[in-house]
């Protein structure tokens, strides 16, 4: 009983391998699309979300940087914010070009 169970698991890994294999090329397939949670389903579905996510971000982190050169009294305490804030400001620019390409190609 136990291994008719793990041939009918293993044939269903199987299939799922061979539908990506022929989906591959066409873009936006998903395999188990039901297994997308509704959140990325929400950033998909309104790209204004990620543009103003994104933007957000954007101005927080510049500002953060902004005080912090304001009030560092040389370069090395200018330096580690800097660090600090730039894997915020690389996804700042990420979802701002994901809201943007969004919106360019949204269908109405």
């Amino acid at each position: 009983m136990n291994s008719n169970y793990e041939d009918n698991k293993f044939k269903e890994q199987l299939n799922k391998i061979d539908k990506c294999q022929k989906n591959s090329e066409k873009s936006g397939y998903f395999v188990d699309a039901e297994k997308v949670s509704p959140f990325m389903k929400v950033l998909v579905k309104y790209p204004f979300i990620n543009l103003l996510l994104g933007s957000v971000i954007f101005v927080f982190t510049g500002l953060s940087i902004m005080s912090s050169y304001k009030t560092a009294k040389g370069i090395k305490e200018l330096f580690l914010p800097i660090v600090y804030n730039f894997i915020p400001f690389v996804i700042s620019f990420i979802l701002i070009k994901i809201g943007m390409k969004g919106l360019k190609y949204r269908k109405n």
